[in-house]
């Protein structure tokens, strides 16, 4: 039986090894033929809601180079958590979880701290709230903007105090939370949607809730998480007292005082370091309302 012929001339060897073998062009190339121009760049995908956070890719030697010379030297530095009243509790050392260095201190808040923060937080809430929704964000957007402008040094004290590698601490200091609560706001804004009952999982927050809000986060959740809640409060009105967990204090510090450089008001967020016990003080005080969240989860 005689062989079969697929082709009755054979191909030349340089036309058969580039037939499937297209050059893939890099950034730089001028042609771009393999880009699709309705495809969105990556820091357009959620326009014209908000910008993507700034990523870094691992593989690349010289972004990777880059973003250990903004880490690397902050390091050395040792903060001293304060919280926004006076408190006569000694300062208390901040271990590293990593090698038990010591990293800086906190001056936790006692119960008269926390009495006086509630009194500003209700006078900061009067003025604060009076901002139109616009305004509010704007100020939120801009922290946002130094939050990763700014995070060598929070990436340090995440990988100091809270023990996370480095990709977990690029992650943290990205802007989808804020930002969430952001577009959340302008949504219901634009929507003029009536007010309904309070609720934590799906109230609408358009209007403030609360005059005086304390939230008590889980130490899970140094950075991200805690940023996203008080930047939800915020742009929504509402009064601050917010606790951070005891084993993360500076980090909380560092991210509440970029909320003050962008232009928060310092009555109407009130940092209040301290132990677990000290959300107990806050609940015994007259209008003050306290909102414990139980999460699970990495952040």
């Amino acid at each position: 039986m005689a062989p079969i012929r697929l082709s009755s001339r054979a191909p030349p060897i340089r036309r058969r090894s580039r037939r499937h073998c297209w050059p893939i062009p890099t950034p730089r190339s001028a042609s771009g033929k393999c880009r699709n121009r309705r495809l969105p760049s990556p820091s357009e995908i959620y326009q014209p809601l908000r910008a993507n956070s700034k990523g870094v890719e691992f593989g690349d030697a010289a972004a990777l180079s880059a973003l250990l010379a903004e880490v690397e030297p902050a390091r050395g530095r040792r903060l001293t958590a304060l919280p926004s009243q006076p408190s006569r509790t000694p300062p208390r050392a901040c271990l590293s979880p990593i090698d038990g260095v010591k990293i800086g201190l906190v001056i936790e808040s006692d119960a008269a701290a926390v009495a006086a923060a509630m009194q500003d937080a209700r006078r900061g809430f009067e003025i604060w709230s009076a901002a139109s929704v616009e305004t509010r964000a704007t100020i939120i957007e801009r922290a946002a903007d130094l939050i990763e402008a700014r995070r060598g040094p929070l990436i340090a004290l995440l990988q100091g105090e809270a023990g996370k590698t480095l990709d977990d601490a690029l992650a943290r200091c990205g802007k989808p939370p804020i930002f969430a609560a952001i577009t959340r706001a302008r949504r219901e804004r634009s929507a003029k949607r009536r007010p309904c009952r309070p609720n934590w999982r799906k109230q609408r927050v358009a209007s403030p809730r609360a005059r005086r809000l304390c939230l008590h986060l889980a130490v899970e959740f140094p950075l991200a998480i805690f940023i996203g809640q008080v930047a939800a409060a915020l742009v929504t009105g509402n009064g601050v007292a917010a606790k951070p967990a005891e084993q993360t204090p500076l980090v909380a510090f560092e991210a509440i005082s970029l909320l003050y450089e962008a232009g928060v008001s310092r009555e109407a967020l009130q940092f209040l370091p301290g132990a677990a016990t000290l959300a107990l003080c806050s609940s015994r005080i007259p209008l003050a309302r306290a909102w414990h969240s139980r999460l699970a989860g990495g952040g």
